[in-house]
């Protein structure tokens, strides 16, 4: 982008202070989790050219575009007003309520979560009844999703989402965008000329009312809020990452249920850049328990506002086959993109200009397990493929990394747990993506490589960092040990 991310960021957090935080973080363009390609897109605008003729463009089409949305939403409501006849259960007695996502490893009889790992388990042997809601990121298979979540047969409710409102929740819904739509536009307007960026965010959030992403959180919000208000809930449990919608619910569900317990899960690793973090712990003012992974997240959470209650609790990852480990390494690297698919092919490129320049050299591909792979990626695979020094991995985390030297990643936690087992990280990022690596808050246990050029620079000259017992030292600051003590120790105060 032109325009630098953390100015736009400023921008947008003055934006909401000047408006009702905790309505209008109803729209996810209200705030920036993390600076990825993805999340990233939504602001591209503001590098046109004409960005306020196009902004004074779209005026003119407001009230009919938003309403093409709602028709269709409507519309779509009515067709898949089937799944809420799956969406129910019998009980109105739950205790606690886990929003997690029905995703990866958490569609499968797998009784762990891919998000809270075993926390779900350990509640419910708390003598507390448990339900736990999952998003929907499937138009279709709803039932067949929601017979596999049933497969883990265990003593916890799981339900998924429905991906649409119920036809006559639809017009509270177009009331409420519409008013806060119409308080951005208005404002928009305003600030045209004394204020041209806040003017264009402000145009653009006023649109976006009527966008997937915001009625995703408003059907998400809308559900968590009828649980809260007919179920005895004591606990709220929700991962931690920076998204407008934690905060959103949050402020919502304590609104109807002034003395819920609000538990968040620090679940992965934060980066600088995480700004999405930052404002929710600078703007919160509730009393709040946040599980981290380590004390390394404890400290600079703490740094960014004390109201919060920081537990180390410790994540699965800390765990996973630590007393396998190996000082032998092989002449292989292996690449672990994040679960972006814009990354995925940028790691794809990379990987195959390696291949040609090192032919001597091993590279391995750890595509991310919630990638959704599109027809370009997997027509790049198909080529890479062809490299007879290219492996895509079928092996585990461990194995992977026990057996290569060096790994490249970006914003992935694996370049964390690369740490545990001798493996050299490559933080692979262009000049301002620095703050998007998960080692940098910390530790210089780590390469930066803004080009290929570098990275195969660093291969052959085998330039590898070899200090284990301070990697074995950071790694258990930032991934500590689960302690499920801890759990039954907040649940056990009043």
């Amino acid at each position: 982008m032109g325009i630098s991310i953390k100015v736009v960021e400023q921008a947008l957090s003055e934006i909401t202070a000047d408006l009702d935080n905790n309505e209008f973080l109803l729209n996810p363009f209200f705030r920036i989790p993390k600076p990825t390609p993805e999340c990233m897109k939504k602001y591209a605008f503001l590098n046109y050219k004409f960005s306020r003729i196009r902004s004074l463009f779209k005026v003119f089409f407001f009230i009919p575009i938003s309403l093409t949305h709602i028709l269709l939403s409507f519309t779509c409501s009515v067709i898949f007003s089937y799944q809420y006849k799956e969406y129910k259960t019998s009980r109105d007695d739950f205790q606690v309520l886990i929003l997690s996502h029905a995703i990866g490893q958490n569609i499968s009889p797998e009784k762990s979560d891919q998000f809270f790992g075993f926390i779900p388990n350990y509640v419910s042997r708390q003598s507390k009844n448990v339900l736990m809601l999952y998003t929907n990121h499937f138009i279709f298979r709803y039932k067949k999703n929601k017979n596999k979540l049933n497969m883990k047969n265990d003593e916890i409710t799981r339900l998924i989402l429905p991906k649409f409102l119920k036809p006559n929740e639809h017009l509270k819904y177009f009331n409420t965008c519409f008013n806060q739509s119409k308080k951005c536009l208005y404002l928009g307007l305003k600030k045209m000329f004394d204020d041209p960026l806040k003017s264009n965010l402000l145009l653009e959030a006023s649109f976006l009312y009527f966008s997937r992403p915001t009625y995703s959180n408003y059907l998400m919000t809308t559900r968590i809020k009828m649980i809260v208000a007919t179920q005895p809930l004591d606990s709220l449990f929700m991962t931690f990452e920076g998204h407008s919608y934690e905060q959103h619910i949050m402020n919502q569900s304590l609104r109807i249920r002034n003395g819920l317990r609000i538990i968040l899960y620090q679940h992965s690793p934060i980066t600088i850049d995480q700004f999405g973090i930052r404002r929710f712990l600078e703007s919160n003012t509730n009393a709040i328990t946040i599980l981290v992974t380590g004390r390394i997240y404890q400290n600079l959470f703490q740094s960014m506002s004390g109201t919060p209650n920081y537990i180390v609790f410790g994540t699965y990852k800390a765990s996973l086959e630590t007393s396998r480990t190996t000082s032998v390494k092989s002449n292989m690297t292996l690449f672990s993109p994040d679960g972006s698919q814009s990354v995925t092919r940028e790691f794809i490129t990379l990987i195959k200009y390696l291949c040609v320049k090192a032919p001597n050299e091993i590279f391995c591909l750890r595509l991310h397990p919630n990638l959704k792979r599109n027809l370009l990626i997997l027509f790049q695979l198909k080529i890479l493929s062809r490299k007879n020094n290219f492996i895509l991995s079928t092996l585990s985390l461990h194995d992977d990394l026990i057996r290569s030297k060096f790994l490249v990643y970006r914003s992935s936690a694996v370049g964390i747990e690369a740490l545990k087992t001798g493996t050299t990280p490559l933080f692979y990022g262009k000049k301002g993506q620095q703050d998007m690596n998960p080692l940098a808050i910390t530790t210089a246990l780590y390469s930066w490589c803004s080009d290929a050029e570098e990275i195969l620079s660093k291969i052959l000259a085998n330039d590898v960092i070899s200090q284990p017992a301070q990697q074995q030292k950071i790694f258990k600051n930032m991934f500590s040990e689960i302690d499920y003590e801890k759990i039954e120790n907040i649940f056990s105060q009043n």
